[in-house]
């Protein structure tokens, strides 16, 4: 059985192109038209945002489209709703969620599980849910899905991801796509970056095969 995530990345490399994976927050504006209009715009992949309070790992585009979603009433139920009606229209594009683990824990990790794969989820970015302490989701997305064809739940490298045995862990875990950020910070400074982000970069070649996808905030001027 062949998952949405792995269909569009095979027909990627079959075409010899990168893809663009696009992000949009749920319940910011008119989410859902927009969610419905991304595939005729370009997207290959869309990441939807989940809203919460508190996005300590992004930066000031997305932490204030996170605040006007909440403003006008978004949740993550309101979230899985979204992605149920994209699907209605569009059973092929893929689509993972990124967000943050208070609201799935507290919706719990089993009902947010299935929940999430009866929505038409393929993949779950948990940002905040380092690879050490990531059990009880990952069991319950694999439960949900036992023959692993839906869920790409990748975690937070936190400050030891230049080490290989820690990027070891976490290409095991991971499943889809791996997401690899850009050196600039959530403030817009510039890290000295692109040198350590290729040192990083070499570690997951060397140890998951899995398609790569680069992030970062594009408003940022020079870096």
């Amino acid at each position: 059985m062949t998952n949405r995530l792995t269909t569009r990345f095979a027909e990627l490399e079959a075409y010899g192109r990168p893809g663009f994976v696009s992000y949009i927050m749920a319940g910011d504006g008119d989410s859902l038209g927009l969610l419905k209009a991304l595939p005729a715009a370009g997207a290959d992949v869309i990441e939807l945002g989940m809203p919460f309070t508190d996005p300590m790992a992004d930066g000031a585009s997305i932490q204030a489209a996170a605040l006007r979603s909440l403003e006008a009433g978004m949740t993550l139920k309101g979230t899985l709703k979204q992605a149920r009606k994209f699907r209605e229209d569009d059973n092929v594009t893929p689509i993972v969620l990124m967000g943050y683990a208070n609201p799935i824990h507290s919706m719990g990790w089993e009902k947010f599980a299935k929940k999430a794969a009866k929505s038409g989820v393929d993949g779950l970015i948990c940002v905040d849910i380092p690879p050490e302490e990531d059990a009880e989701l990952r069991e319950s997305l694999d439960c949900a899905d036992p023959l692993g064809d839906s869920n790409d739940q990748r975690s937070a490298t936190g400050d030891g991801g230049r080490k290989h045995l820690r990027i070891r862990l976490l290409c095991f875990y991971n499943r889809g796509y791996r997401c690899r950020c850009w050196c600039c910070d959530r403030g817009g400074g510039c890290r000295g970056p692109l040198k350590s982000g290729e040192r990083i970069a070499r570690g997951c070649r060397l140890w998951c095969a899995n398609p790569r996808a680069g992030s970062g905030d594009w408003e940022t001027r020079g870096c």
